[in-house]
């Protein structure tokens, strides 16, 4: 279970200025299931990417403002998203970044910022997730399990 304190407070001050007195009722609302909130909302614990999307669009903010720390700043060393990333790469034949994003289907810009650490925009992870035959948890860092 990945959690973080700043997720949770993040999903209150999301949350919270709705007023809704069932939590039921705003998960529903929202389109996640009532375990998937109840988890976020009282452990600050990481929902599958989907229920990451859902609720980004919901409150229209992105999936990086959700689940990045507090100041916005990638540390690179506890990135879960970066160290896969590149791990993967890694295990491509091709070395040279252009060829490799070429071959993953990404604009060169966005390949870079997912090079950097910053993650992708969810059709496109998908479609990394895909090439590599992980998951898109997996890669995104929210699960260990590989599919």
């Amino acid at each position: 279970m990945i959690c973080s304190e700043d997720f949770k407070n993040k999903f209150h001050a999301l949350i919270d200025p709705l007023g809704m007195s069932s939590k039921e009722s705003c998960a529903m609302l929202i389109g996640i299931p009532f375990g998937a909130f109840n988890n976020a909302y009282n452990y600050g614990k990481f929902p599958q990417i989907d229920y990451g999307i859902a609720i980004a669009e919901f409150f229209g903010v992105s999936l990086d403002f959700l689940f990045r720390g507090a100041d916005g700043e990638i540390n690179k060393s506890s990135n879960i998203f970066y160290i896969r990333f590149n791990k993967l790469l890694d295990t491509l034949e091709e070395k040279d970044k252009l060829k490799q994003a070429k071959l993953l289907g990404l604009p060169p810009t966005i390949f870079h910022n997912a090079c950097s650490g910053f993650y992708l925009p969810a059709k496109l992870a998908k479609q990394v997730a895909g090439f590599f035959g992980v998951s898109v948890d997996f890669l995104l860092g929210l699960t260990d399990e590989r599919n």
